[in-house]
């Protein structure tokens, strides 16, 4: 249990859950517009449908991003406390190839 409070303590921690619920947010906001952009330019319905599919598997990467990368004040710092730069990109390079 111990375990768990602390998994969920990282996540609130690193903004994951923040920036999750943007990316939810400006998800929605772009069909909306998008649906209004279908419809006024006559456009094939499966283009409205590619872009929720692109949308949603969109959603775990900025996820793995968002704990990556822990967006701060200062810019964005990697999970042992470096920055992007000092770290010389082994994080993204790692998420990259696993993915």
């Amino acid at each position: 249990m111990q375990d768990q409070a602390n998994f969920f303590s990282r996540l609130r921690q690193r903004k994951v859950f923040r920036i999750g619920t943007m990316y939810v947010v400006g998800s929605w906001l772009l069909l909306q517009f998008g649906e209004i952009m279908i419809e006024i330019m006559e456009l094939p319905l499966w283009i409205g449908r590619a872009l929720v599919v692109i949308l949603a598997l969109g959603f775990p990467f900025v996820l793995l991003l968002a704990w990556v990368f822990d967006a701060s004040n200062q810019g964005a710092i990697t999970a042992n406390g470096d920055s992007p730069a000092e770290n010389s990109g082994k994080r993204i390079d790692t998420a990259i190839i696993l993915f």
